[in-house]
């Protein structure tokens, strides 16, 4: 449970549950999943966990996912820039 962990230093994978090799399809399904679970104004409201708690963890939950992302986004255009550049050489 993401709850245990809110206030340790875990790397976006970690927040997520996921490794650092898994599709973007795992880390958004992951994503979603937590978000549902874990959002301040959500209807399952995990009662161990106060609203300020609640925020924390989907703050984290968010942050880690973006993070994921910009990373993916960035990868994605390294590899288009470098099969356009090797498609010019030939």
């Amino acid at each position: 449970s993401i709850y245990i962990y809110i206030y340790m230093e875990l790397t976006d994978y970690d927040i997520l549950g996921v490794t650092s090799s898994a599709t973007f399809r795992i880390i958004k399904n992951a994503y979603y999943d937590l978000s549902r679970i874990y959002h301040p104004d959500s209807s399952q409201i995990i009662l161990s966990m106060s609203k300020i708690d609640r925020e924390i963890a989907f703050k984290k939950i968010k942050t880690a996912y973006e993070n994921i992302k910009q990373k993916m986004d960035v990868l994605e255009v390294k590899i288009l820039l470098k099969s356009s550049i090797k498609s010019l050489k030939m």
